[in-house]
This record gives C-alpha cells, structure tokens and sequence, in this order.
C-alpha cells in the first residue's frame, strides 16, 4: 500500500525553483531519518507553481511506500502518521505545510493542477445540527471553585452559539499555570453538552492530517470542538484551524489526482493553554486573534485551596484535621499554590501530617526547605 501527500507553500513572490527542491530534501530526509529510509521509500513530483493573483502556490507530491517486511495496515499506518507529524514539523521553519492525501495503489508521482474553479462543499456530509444543544448546567460544575467568571462566559457564548442557529461562534481559550482548573473546566462543559456534542482533541498529539481525517471523513460532526495545550505543537500542525474557526468554517484537504476536498464545520471551540504569550505568537497571532475570549484563570487563593482538600478528603473517606498542616506546608513554607501538590501532601501525608513526621521527610528531599 502506497500513501500520498503534499507539500504546500504559499509565497508573495516567485520564488527560485532548486532552493524549493533543496527545502523539499530537507523534509524528505528528516521523515526517512532514524531507520525509516531502510523500510521506506519517497518519491517527490513538483507541480508548476500557480500564480493566484496576489501570491504563488507551489505543491509538491510525495509517494510513501513501505519496501520493508511486510507489515500489518495498522503499523503502516501508524508509521505514516509519524512521518507526516516528522515532515510538518521539518517543512515548519519554511513554511511548508503538508496536505494528506488519502492511502491508494498509486502509480508513479504526477503533478498536481490545481484548477481556477474551487469544488463544491461536500453536500453529503455537511453539518445541520436540528437537536437543540443542552445547555443546562445542572451539577456538572459543583466542586470547581472560584471560577463562576469564566464557566459563565463560555456557556453565555454557548448559548448564542444555539441562539444564532450555530452561525455565532465566539471561540473561547483559557489560559493560566497548570493545576488552574482550566481542563476541569473543560470536561466540565464535555459532560454538560453530551458525548455525541463535543470532539475532543490534544494538539500535542493531533497533526493537520489527522485532524483534516477526522472532520472530513466523519458523516456527522459534534458541534463544539475541545482542544487542550493548543500552543504546544508546532504551527503546521494548526494551519487547518485557522478556516474552520473563522468565517469560512470549513476545512480544505488535496485529494488524489489534484482535487480539493471541502467540508463546513461550524464548529464552537473552547481551548487550553498554560503560556497565553506563546500562544499569541503562533502563525503571528492569526490563530489567537480566532478566539473572542481570552480568559485568564489564575492559581487558587489559599481559601480555595482549603475546599479543593476538603473535597478529595471527603472523596477518599479521610480525615480534615490534615487540611491545615497540609497547607500550611505547602503555602507557607513552601509558597506552593498548586492544588496538584497541595492535594499530593494532604492525602500521602495523612496522619503523619500532624506530628510533622511527613514536614520532616518532604523537607529532606527540598534542601532549601525547612519543616516548621
């Protein structure tokens, strides 16, 4: 079985065709690198650059084939994902973005044509959502403190989002240190609208062709899109974003023989990031400047942190007299407002904590703290 993509720049100028094919071998030897040119091959054909008008589109085709042992689909396929997340990443710093074309029996490399005329949006699988998302909050929100704020500005932007016959999207992003509740937060929301509502995806783990994958080939798309740690992955892989949340709404891929592939996606997308200023940075602020809501959520205060314990010490059947040394340690002496650690000390430590038996020992791994 034979897999194909393609390479894809866009430039505002012509540009000299043997420094395309040197950044080209760039890409081709990094996703061969570590063993994989000894079970696979790369064929490379460039297409004659497009003149749009007001930028040059340059394609390049490539044909992975596996000439190794024989291996099952799967491994092939999880192979080519790898060499795909490889060669985005490589073709990154060039601006090259890679197109994923669908695994066929192909035969030799042909130019693409990309023709003057775009396709029509695929009828079959468009998106119209005629069931009313749940937007009852019920108790799906009960033990997340102190964040009342930014739980009621995502669902006020949920409910114009089904107000506005899903037309409305004002995308929301969290953003803060770890441990803030922004996934808590997330999951949240996931529960509230339903399983068969919501597409969850990690962007350190989801490259540009398995997300074009997903919302093409799926017959029928949730409404609402969850995508944690979104500035975590390199700008290629996020490149299919920047369509799907703003006014287009729609996802593009090349298809084998040089079609297009278009698909809506109306989509809501509620986002994770721990470095906002990372994330306002990618692709020069263009995928930032997608989302309406930017919405701080900032480490608990030490009272919040006393009914984040009191919840997992109930949860755990333990005993609240560990809540206050617990944080006590952790806040005073060690000015750690992480609940993560926080809850870490109370539940290991237990009785220990109120002898300043469990102080002493996490004291003797964090020399440059002193148990009181």
């Amino acid at each position: 079985m034979k897999f194909m993509a393609t390479l894809q720049k866009e430039s505002q100028r012509q540009l000299d065709g043997s420094v395309m094919r040197q950044q080209i071998g760039h890409v081709v030897k990094r996703m061969l690198d570590s063993g994989r040119g000894d079970v696979w091959s790369c064929k490379t054909r460039f297409s004659e650059p497009k003149d749009n008008g007001d930028d040059w589109l340059y394609l390049c085709k490539l044909t992975l084939d596996r000439i190794g042992r024989n291996v099952s689909d799967e491994i092939q396929q999880r192979q080519y994902d790898e060499m795909l997340r490889i060669g985005q990443a490589a073709g990154n710093s060039a601006n090259w973005s890679i197109l994923e074309l669908e695994s066929t029996i192909a035969d030799e490399p042909t130019a693409i044509v990309v023709g003057s005329e775009l396709p029509t949006k695929d009828q079959q699988t468009s998106r119209t959502y005629a069931d009313k998302l749940n937007l009852d909050r019920g108790n799906h929100f009960d033990g997340i403190y102190d964040r009342e704020a930014q739980i009621e500005t995502i669902h006020s932007s949920l409910r114009a989002f089904v107000d506005g016959n899903y037309n409305g999207r004002f995308h929301a992003v969290m953003y803060g240190e770890p441990g803030c509740g922004k996934t808590s937060i997330a999951k949240a929301f996931g529960k509230m609208l339903g399983k068969d509502a919501v597409l969850e995806l990690d962007a350190t783990s989801t490259t540009k062709a398995g997300a074009e994958r997903i919302l093409l080939d799926g017959a029928v798309l949730p409404p609402v899109l969850v995508i944690e740690e979104i500035e975590k992955t390199d700008e290629a892989s996020l490149r299919w974003l920047l369509s799907a949340l703003d006014q287009r709404a729609e996802v593009r891929k090349v298809t084998h023989g040089g079609g297009l592939r278009q698909k809506d996606v109306k989509m809501f997308c509620i986002a994770t990031v721990n470095d906002i200023g990372l994330f306002r940075k990618v692709m020069s602020g263009a995928l930032a400047s997608r989302f309406t809501w930017q919405i701080e959520c900032p480490r608990p205060s030490k009272e919040v942190l006393r009914k984040i314990l009191e919840r997992e010490v109930d949860r755990t059947g333990g005993n609240r007299a560990w809540i206050d040394p617990a944080l006590a340690f952790c806040v005073d002496v060690c000015g750690a407002n992480d609940p993560r650690r926080c809850i870490a000390v109370c539940l290991c430590g237990r009785d220990k904590l109120l002898t300043g038996e469990y102080q002493r020992t996490l004291s003797a791994i964090m020399p440059k703290v002193s148990a009181k």
